[in-house]
């Protein structure tokens, strides 16, 4: 019984750490083609969203970009629009997955603590 599981419980985090990586790939893809389309048709938007106090654009700034990618504005050009609901759709599943898999292995690691120490 123990070993079907164990069987099971590592199959289960296999299949959410191949979720979890397909999103973080595909949200990273998204974000390099919005950062170039940035860069090329909206160069002061680009600069603004990736720059540092005191380092300059071409940085990647979460603070400034995340709120930015879920914010509508309706004064975007119609490629900007598709590229940033693309993200925006990725950026949340990456984090819904992400959350997913911490959790999993969170359970796994405590119902193993659990498990050896009721049943051993």
């Amino acid at each position: 019984m123990s070993n079907i599981l164990l069987i099971t419980i590592g199959l289960f985090l296999l299949l959410e750490f191949v979720a979890f990586t397909k999103e973080a790939i595909h949200t990273a893809i998204l974000s390099v083609r919005l950062n170039r389309y940035l860069k090329e048709k909206h160069y002061s938007l680009w600069r603004e969203l990736t720059s540092f106090k005191g380092l300059g654009p071409g940085l990647v700034n979460p603070m400034k970009s995340l709120p930015w990618l879920f914010r509508d504005e309706s004064g975007e050009d119609e490629q900007l629009v598709r590229l940033k609901d693309a993200a925006r759709i990725h950026t949340r599943w990456f984090f819904v997955t992400g959350g997913a898999f911490f959790l999993t292995v969170t359970l796994a690691f405590v119902g193993s603590i659990v498990y050896a120490l009721v049943f051993q």
